[in-house]
């Protein structure tokens, strides 16, 4: 999928790993610490697009653990607004890329994973770069494709049935196992 990002010339074509990220890295990917890619995103050019692999389950079923790649933005004049996944730092120095639910009155942002089922509040100025398009496996999307946003106006009104819909799917995925109708991976 071509997008009107894709012509923008990203710092790097291989995706940065964090250091601190339990498992091996893959071939694909150069490992920096929290710090460095901190660093890396303040530096950045406005409008640069940096690609990181995501490591973490907190957005599942969007991104997956070590499969997912997401291309950050870097801009500085960018204002988050309700379903956009934001990339940033908190307090304690930890990146976290979750998504924005609300924009609230003091002009704070509600954040929260997709697989997480509590909330945070962070300062709009804690936001180091957005999402502007994820390849999940093979497959590329944009986050302003007309399809995506419509996935997203269906995700984020079900969110205080997620865990259900969580476990209905497994028992789907398990039911041919238990019936020995396929092998069990």
């Amino acid at each position: 999928m071509i997008d009107e990002h894709a012509s923008k010339t990203p710092l790097s074509e291989e995706p940065v790993q964090l250091s601190d990220a339990l498992g091996p890295a893959s071939e694909a990917t150069r490992e920096v610490n929290r710090w460095e890619l901190i660093k890396l995103m303040l530096d950045a050019e406005d409008h640069a697009i940096i690609p990181l692999l995501v490591t973490g389950s907190s957005m599942s079923p969007t991104l997956l653990n070590r499969k997912s790649v997401v291309y950050l933005e870097r801009d500085r004049s960018y204002v988050p607004a309700r379903g956009d996944i934001v990339f940033f730092c908190r307090p304690d120095g930890a990146l976290v890329l979750h998504r924005v639910l609300r924009l609230l009155e003091d002009g704070t942002l509600l954040i929260n994973g997709d697989a997480q089922q509590w909330t945070e509040i962070i300062d709009p100025i804690q936001v180091v770069a957005h999402v502007v398009r994820f390849r999940r496996t093979k497959r590329e999307t944009d986050v302003n494709s007309r399809a995506y946003r419509f996935y997203v106006r269906m995700w984020m009104p079900l969110r205080p049935i997620h865990p259900y819909l969580w476990r209905f799917c497994y028992i789907c995925k398990r039911i041919p196992v238990k019936l020995h109708l396929c092998k069990n991976k």
